[in-house]
C-alpha cells in the first residue's frame, strides 16, 4: 500500500507542476524570450550600421575631368586657388593598374583618392604637399584617381572602402 500512495503523491506533485508551468510560469518565459529578442535585434542593428559606416557614400562634384594622358599630367598644375569644398578633378585612367600622382607645379595641398571599377576607395593619400616631386599613390589596382582639397578626406571621414559618387 505504500508504494500506491507514493505513486498517488507523485501523481498529485506532477499535476500541480503542470499548473504553474502552463499558468503564472508561461508569462515569465514569453517575458524572457521578448527581453533576449529585442537584445539580439539591437546587437545586430548596431553591428550592421557599423558597417554601413564604413561603407558611406561620399559625393565629390567633378569640375574637370583629365581622360587623356596629357591632361592627366596636368591635372590641377599651375591652380593658385583652392577648390571649393567636395569639388574635384577627375582622372579616368581607362583599364586600371597601379597609378601614381606627384604635385609638380602644384600650388595647393591635395587629396588623392583612388578607386576601383566600382567606384569604392582603394587607397587614400592625403595632403600631398605642393611642389613635390614624389610619386604618391597606391600599390593597388585603381581605375578612377580624384583630386580634392588637402584635408577633404579626413574632415569627411573618407576611407579605404567607402564609395564615392561623381554628381
Amino acid at each position: 500500500m505504500k508504494k500506491i500512495g507514493a505513486r498517488m503523491r507523485g501523481r498529485k506533485i506532477v499535476s500541480r507542476m503542470k499548473g504553474k508551468i502552463g499558468g503564472e510560469n508561461i508569462g515569465w518565459i514569453v517575458l524572457v524570450f521578448v527581453i533576449l529578442s529585442i537584445v539580439v535585434v539591437v546587437i545586430g542593428v548596431t553591428i550592421g550600421m557599423r558597417v554601413r559606416a564604413r561603407e558611406k557614400k561620399h559625393p565629390v562634384k567633378i569640375i574637370k575631368h583629365f581622360q587623356n594622358e596629357k591632361e592627366r599630367e596636368m591635372g590641377f598644375m599651375f591652380v593658385k586657388e583652392r577648390l571649393k569644398d567636395g569639388e574635384g578633378g577627375l582622372f579616368h585612367f581607362g583599364g586600371g593598374g597601379i597609378n601614381k600622382f606627384w604635385m609638380k607645379n602644384t600650388f595647393i595641398p591635395l587629396d588623392m583618392i583612388f578607386l576601383n571599377k566600382d567606384r569604392k576607395v582603394v587607397c587614400v593619400v592625403e595632403n600631398a604637399k605642393p611642389g613635390d616631386l614624389t610619386s604618391r599613390g597606391c600599390d593597388v589596382e585603381s581605375f578612377w584617381g580624384i583630386e580634392v582639397n588637402g584635408g577633404w578626406t579626413r574632415r569627411k571621414g573618407l576611407r579605404e572602402g567607402d564609395f564615392v559618387e561623381f554628381v
